[in-house]
């Protein structure tokens, strides 16, 4: 998958840890240490984002299957690390095999198995990295145009027609954004995005009530009707996901 030149400025402005292995003969021999045949999609991985690092606070998530130096500890009691891959091979729920992709101490499993899909504690977030990184150039884009104010909905175990929502709220896709797990979309005055446990609305301005209202309504939420002896109060239950995303808890770095 090639980068938008949006993507690509934005990654080139990005830190890259020194000590990230590019050598195409080491990382085909730490595979073979493991006896597991590498696939296209991890050599691409490491060789097209190995050392990329961001930030959740001041905590540094360093990217790639392959370091030099390894901040993360020795978590072999719980998994393989041989020859400083991290490999999961599949066995009960987990179908394919996974290799932890992030170096850091941050309270997070990143994974990406052998097709290229990305993971957060273990849901998939994107089917390629590359898409990770498209997702945070538009996050850095709308915030250099004024987009600030966000009103979101969580939702869990729902499958959500974004293409429904575009023609109600009057959306185009988002120029040049590969629509994937991740979605975004754009009309003259809101800017959307849904993952696979949220919907986000951006805008320069206060969000409508009509719009809040619809993302209600699509997220299904739950409505308890609680009496007292005064009163009668409908509480809207809100749906909390699983996991929160890294990317909702990263400093606003890349600006």
């Amino acid at each position: 998958m090639t980068l938008t030149d949006r993507a690509t400025k934005f990654l080139n402005k990005q830190e890259f840890r020194s000590d990230a292995v590019k050598s195409l003969e080491v990382i085909i021999g730490a595979f073979i240490k493991i006896g597991v045949q590498p696939t296209q999609e991890l050599i691409d991985f490491q060789l097209n984002f190995g050392g990329l690092t961001i930030y959740a606070g001041l905590e540094p998530i360093c990217f790639g299957i392959l370091h030099e130096e390894i901040a993360r500890g020795n978590f072999g009691k719980y998994r393989k690390e041989v020859s400083k891959l991290i490999y999961h091979p599949p066995e009960y729920d987990l179908l394919i095999g996974h290799l932890a992709c992030a170096d850091t101490l941050y309270q997070e499993c990143f994974t990406i198995d052998f097709e290229g899909n990305y993971y957060e504690g273990w849901e998939l977030k994107a089917s390629k990295f590359e898409v990770i990184v498209e997702d945070l150039a538009i996050f850095g884009e709308i915030d250099r145009l004024g987009y600030k104010n966000s009103y979101h909905e969580y939702f869990e175990n729902l499958s959500i027609d974004f293409e429904q929502i575009k023609r109600d709220l009057n959306f185009a896709n988002y120029p040049e954004f590969p629509q994937d797990i991740i979605k975004w979309g754009k009309n003259a005055e809101l800017i959307i995005r849904m993952s696979n446990d949220k919907i986000s609305l951006y805008s320069k301005s206060e969000i409508g009530e009509d719009q809040k209202e619809y993302l209600k309504k699509i997220t299904n939420k739950e409505e308890k009707t609680i009496t007292s002896n005064t009163s009668t109060t409908t509480v809207v239950e809100p749906q909390t996901p699983k996991s929160v995303s890294l990317w909702l808890k990263l400093k606003s770095w890349w600006s």
